[in-house]
């Protein structure tokens, strides 16, 4: 019963970091052995659902993946919450991020169009759906 209660704890723990806006250092940002980037990107507002969605495909044909995130609840207004939301893409390199910033590393951010839609961007794909052999960025709103 004690294991349950400390293992809801930390999930309560957990939850609320996810929520609250954190500036972490880019020291989070390595490369292992297997040349997997591991890295961890934050926004600078917590309650805006970064990466509620997430892809990777190589959109710009660089040969590097690029990394395509949704913050589905995005404020952009700048006062009330206006959950209009945003996507980020970010180009794959053989380099490192220069931060962990979002703002700060975004090579491209689409801004969605209409506030109060919530759950913009909440789910997205990378395909080419026109057979062009382009790829194309599918968003839906699904609320």
């Amino acid at each position: 019963m004690r294991e349950k209660r400390l293992l809801l704890i930390l999930i309560f723990l957990l939850s609320v970091l996810l929520v609250i806006a954190i500036t972490p250092s880019d020291r989070v940002i390595q490369r292992d052995d297997l040349s997997v980037v591991q890295i961890a990107v934050f926004n600078s507002t917590g309650v805006d659902a970064l990466s509620c969605s997430l892809a990777s495909a190589d959109v710009n044909y660089d040969d590097y993946d690029d990394l395509i995130m949704s913050a589905c609840y995005r404020n952009l207004s700048g006062g009330v919450y206006d959950y209009t939301g945003q996507i980020y893409i970010l180009y794959g390199s053989s380099s490192y991020w220069s931060s962990a910033n979002i703002s700060l590393i975004a090579n491209v951010t689409i801004n969605g169009t209409s506030p109060g839609v919530l759950g913009f961007y909440k789910s997205l794909k990378i395909k080419d759906v026109n057979n062009d052999s382009y790829l194309d960025l599918i968003v839906a709103a699904p609320y």
